[in-house]
This record gives C-alpha cells, structure tokens and sequence, in this order.
C-alpha cells in the first residue's frame, strides 16, 4: 500500500544530501511525517486501542520496529569511521565520527537528540536519525490520544497552523517551520486529519469534479519538488518557493488518501511490501554508504552532482542493499515473529 511510495521518499532524502540537490529532502522528511500521523492513528484504533495494554503494546511493537535495525545500522557505522578515519568521515558529513562522551552514547544509542533542533546535537552516526526524535515524540502523543477523536486532531491541526503563521509573524527562518521539534505537529496532524476525515475529503473532490489519479499526483509532486529545489536559494522567488513548501504538503496528503484504499499500477502488493522494506535502511544508513563508496571509489570524500557524485550514490545503493539484506535476515525476521505475536495478543 505505502511501501513504494515510503522508498521513493527516502531515496529523495538521498537525493539532497549525496547530489546536493536542495529542498527535496526536506519535502520528503515531511511526507514521512504525514504519512506516520495517518498510520499511527489508524493502528491505535484498529490494532492497538487506548486503555493501557494497547500504549504499551504499540510502546514495544513500535521499539521492535525502530531500534533492532538502527542498532545493527549503528555497529557497522562506528565499523566504517573506524576503518576509514574519522578526519575522512567528518570531512564528508560534519556529524558522521564516533561517540566520545557518556551523553553522546546515549543520545546515539536511544534515539532522542534532546534539544528543540535535534540535527544540532553531533555526533549522529546516522545523521539523518534526528528525524526519528521527532517521530518518536509524536508517536507518543499520539499512543496517549492526541488524535484518538476528530475534535482532538483539529484542535492540534489548527495549533500547528498556528505555530507556523506566528514563525513569520516573528521573523523566524525556514528551519523553524522544518526542523524545529514543533515543527513536527502540523506534519503528523495532517495525517490524522486523513484517518478522521478521509470520506469528507474524497466527497468534497467529487463534489468539485476531482478524482485521484496517482500518475497525475505523483507529477505534480515531482514537479512540485523541482521548482522548490529551483527556487530554494532564490531570494526574488521566495513566495514561489513557500508556495512549493505547503504544496508538498497537500499533494503528499492526497497520496496518502489513494493508496488508503488502491495500490499502485502494475505494483502487487507483495512487490509493495518488499520494495517499502528498503525505505528504513536507505534513510538512515545513506550517509554512512555514500562515505564508504567514495572512500572506496576516490580514496577520499567526495560530495557533488558531477559524474564522481553520481557514481558514488550508484555505489552506496548497493552497499545499501547489501546491508539491507543482513539486515532482512538477522534482525527482520526473527523480529518480525515477535511483532506478530504482540500484534496478535492485542486482537
């Protein structure tokens, strides 16, 4: 259902930071966020429940998900810096070194960047695991009844519309409406706005004659996402590029309301599933591959958008798959009975 289009993501995310292609990344961090509100809210109704045994059955399924995989990601992290240098490691990626304080161990180790901008907080041996605090963060809420009720989710909703009209009532930058902690709350709202809302949505785009093409959805996001990443450092294309900024938002959006209840064309389901497998490991270890593919390739860090660059991205996808499968069959599986078996107590 949301396999492909969880790995497309990631791989925009790969996109921005190997190709240093601006803005899509950003784009697509936020159609993660979407995303997760829309299924965390919908397995706490259906799946888990609100009473206690479900928080705390969500708690674990959720940590089963998360950690066993980053945990492995993390060991062959310290693996590469060590084998490579971290003088090299830093070079590529200012975050990317090796732990040297109990605090950053333990920042590393759970997952939670403790400040209002996790990205700040270094060193992150899997730098784009920031975004993880803030998942963590609102599954919690969310586990504890933020968007348990549709008055509860516009309440949030509307916060968050809040928070982020006051950013430029304040002059505050772009990070403050990204990666700023709250940020996170109109992202994750939107989706539970999807679960509650989604009949009215489809009614009001049938009422206006609108019906969801994804071939249509998907070229426009990525239409979207090329003019934001166009216009990104343009100062006299400003609005255009704030425009793109909440667009990416609605399209991710409508996205999500199809592939609810259609999948994608000529995709199974099982292909779905397997292809969205890839979308975890790609994210968080793509930093880590594309310094090990460069160092391999050129002896040294290179990051750019030349043919050197694209060679290097080329290479880290296979040191990604690579990884992906251990990962699959030391972790995953075995894994994925104990996730079953807590599922299944639950209903």
């Amino acid at each position: 259902m949301f396999g492909t289009y969880r790995t497309l993501l990631a791989i925009a995310v790969v996109c921005t930071h190997l190709l240093l292609i601006p803005a899509i990344g950003q784009y697509a961090v936020h159609g993660f966020f979407i995303l997760s509100g829309y299924l965390m809210t919908y397995i706490m109704h259906h799946t888990y429940g609100y009473d206690l045994k479900g928080i705390f059955r969500f708690g674990i399924n959720r940590f089963l998900r998360l950690y066993p995989t980053y945990w492995f990601i993390l060991l062959v992290s310290i693996l590469i810096i060590y084998f490579y240098g971290e003088d090299y490691s830093r070079a590529y990626k200012d975050a990317l070194y090796i732990p040297k304080e109990k605090k950053e161990f333990i920042y590393n180790f759970s997952l939670i960047f403790p400040r209002w901008t996790p990205h700040l907080i270094h060193p992150r041996l899997s730098p784009p695991s920031w975004a993880l605090t803030v998942e963590l963060l609102f599954y919690s809420l969310i586990a504890f009844g933020l968007s348990k009720t549709k008055r509860r989710t516009l309440i949030w909703f509307f916060s968050g519309v809040i928070y982020f009209v006051g950013t430029y009532f304040v002059g505050l930058g772009r990070g403050y409406r990204y990666d700023f902690i709250l940020a996170g709350g109109l992202t994750f709202s939107i989706g539970a706005i999807i679960y509650h809302y989604k009949r009215f949505i489809l009614s009001v785009l049938s009422q206006i004659g609108v019906k969801l093409n994804i071939y249509v959805l998907f070229i426009l996001l990525v239409f979207n996402a090329v003019l934001g990443s166009v216009t990104h450092l343009k100062q006299d294309l400003s609005y255009i590029n704030e425009m793109n900024f909440y667009l990416n938002y609605i399209l991710n959006g409508l996205i999500i309301v199809y592939l609810i209840d259609n999948k994608l064309p000529f995709v199974s389901k099982s292909t779905d599933k397997s292809i969205g497998d890839y979308s975890y490991p790609i994210y968080l270890f793509h930093w880590q591959a594309g310094f090990a593919a460069t160092m391999l390739l050129w002896g040294k860090p290179v990051l750019n958008n030349s043919f050197t660059g694209v060679l290097t991205v080329v290479v880290a996808f296979g040191l990604i798959i690579v990884l992906s499968k251990f990962s699959f069959i030391l972790i995953d599986v075995p894994i994925q009975k104990v996730r079953q078996y807590v599922k299944g107590r639950v209903s």
